[in-house]
């Protein structure tokens, strides 16, 4: 067998060189004598300090360009649906987001009321809001009534001074929901079928049914007017196995009640965390030949979605899973045939937020590859195996791009074997490898006998071949964050 450890692409022995001197900063900083490659990698790495504000890299911006950057980049964030969450018996200005700003300092009641419309046209497509209903009177706009899932609330609006002014989120369930007591809330159960059974046999057909019944949301609250948390459950398919054989056919169903969603609340009615569940094929197995057929598919639930958000309403951190198939398997001989998956989930995107609720960091994952084995001859065989990767990295100072990093997989080794094989026929029809023409030929006589000389006489050929990959770093990229223009870029694949 000859064996090819030639990599192939371009990723190269001063790329990796690159990568260790981009991981040696602090080693890069207490050395006087830099090459040029250093001094680059050590004065862009600058954009990368969480504590430090991209705008500090000399030479790159001019003072006033740097204050006038970091005023306007320290400005609060706001934040509609949040701000008003947090309203609790309070009064509340929306000068901010109205933008009031005018040559006389003094804005029309037309100007206000269309500022004031098209802030209530992005509230409502924020998260958790049902619908916003808009209170008139004499053309004016007085107020607003805001319908989240379970929880309303009313707005006045003064337009003299800009402000709203609420009592605070009520509790607004649906008149269905029963109240088991002061402080929990359930939705009327629902039915579901939990086994399904079907058997055709002869032309007769026999069908079995056997239900079930489960809570489809619980609401707990920490006052008999304050939300704490709410459950949402729903079903899934936990197996499903179909199979044939001659005039019988069989099919079979299992369902499964999960918990698909989590919201956890803080005192003040705006919400701490929302999870999300969903299911997958984990495991899914196909056998086929001349009289049989039959398929398993073994499903699971994972966590989907994590949101999670500071006291005050703004985003804290945000995660979400995907699934893939792990390992795969596939084999066809004659007249037989199989197929295997083991399936599994990994971590697909997570962000991270700053107490404003601007994006910090966003991270990227995928899956690729790890190695590939395939076998062509007799016996065609291919086997895939997969593993999840950071596909990219970025960097953001008050939620503008600073930098990413980007990865891929490359090429790292590879066998192929060719060799000429015999093949022998045995007693129920199946061909089967005996070995190369050299190994027939030293032994023929006694293969002719196990076999009674059904013997493939012509070679057949058949070949092995394996790929191996890894993860290494295509490119660095810095960004300017006024104009998210690229300011620096190093590739190394």
């Amino acid at each position: 067998m000859v064996k090819n450890t030639r990599k192939k692409g371009r990723f190269s022995i001063s790329a990796k060189n690159e990568r260790i001197k981009a991981s040696n900063l602090n080693r890069l900083k207490n050395n006087n004598k830099l090459d040029i490659d250093e001094k680059r990698m050590l004065s862009a790495a600058k954009a990368l300090k969480p504590t430090q504000s991209a705008y500090d890299k000399a030479g790159m911006f001019r003072d006033k360009r740097a204050k006038r950057v970091n005023k306007a980049s320290n400005a609060p964030e706001f934040n509609l649906t949040n701000m008003l969450g947090g309203m609790d018996n309070k009064k509340m200005s929306l000068a901010p987001m109205l933008k009031s700003q005018s040559p006389t300092g003094v804005l029309s009641l037309k100007k206000i009321n269309k500022n004031l419309s098209n802030f209530i046209n992005k509230l409502q497509s924020n998260l958790n809001i049902k619908n916003v209903n808009i209170n008139k009177k004499d053309n004016k706009i007085t107020g607003f009534d805001v319908n989240k899932e379970f929880q309303k609330s009313s707005f006045k609006f003064n337009p003299k001074d800009l402000t709203v002014s609420s009592k605070g989120w009520q509790l607004n369930l649906p008149k269905e929901y029963i109240k088991v007591n002061d402080k929990l809330y359930r939705a009327p159960k629902i039915k579901y079928t939990k086994e399904y059974r079907k058997k055709r046999k002869d032309g007769d057909t026999d069908r079995d049914y056997y239900y079930g019944s489960y809570t489809p949301v619980e609401v707990f609250l920490s006052e008999p007017n304050k939300l704490k948390k709410v459950v949402k459950r729903g079903t899934y398919t936990k197996v499903y196995n179909q199979s044939e054989e001659e005039d019988e056919r069989q099919r079979f169903k299992e369902r499964e009640v999960y918990n698909r969603e989590v919201q956890d609340y803080f005192d003040t009615g705006i919400m701490k965390r929302k999870q999300q569940w969903s299911n997958f094929l984990f495991e899914l197995d196909e056998d086929e030949d001349e009289d049989e057929w039959d398929e398993d598919e073994t499903y699971k639930t994972y966590l989907k979605r994590d949101i999670q958000f500071n006291p005050t309403g703004t985003k804290k951190s945000y995660k979400e899973w995907d699934d893939y198939t792990r390992e795969e398997d596939e084999e066809e001989e004659e007249d037989e045939y199989s197929y295997n998956e083991d399936r599994s989930t990994f971590l697909a995107r997570e962000e991270q937020y700053n107490p404003m609720g601007r994006l910090t960091r966003r991270k990227q994952y995928d899956v690729f590859d790890e190695e590939i084995e395939e076998e062509y001859g007799v016996k065609t065989e291919e086997e895939i195996s997969r593993r999840p990767f950071l596909e990219r990295d970025e960097f953001f100072a008050d939620g503008k791009r600073t930098a990413r990093y980007d990865y891929d997989d490359y090429l790292s080794d590879s066998d192929s074997s060719t060799k000429n094989n015999i093949i022998a026929f045995t007693e129920s029809g199946k061909a089967r490898d005996v070995g190369s023409v050299r190994w027939y030929n030293m032994n023929k006589d006694k293969i002719n006998e196990q076999y009674g000389g059904r013997i493939y006489d012509k070679p057949v050929e058949s070949d092995e071949y394996e790929q191996e990959y890894e993860i290494g770093l295509d490119s660095v990229t810095f960004y300017d964050p006024m104009t998210g223009k690229i300011i620096e870029n190093h590739d190394y694949m």
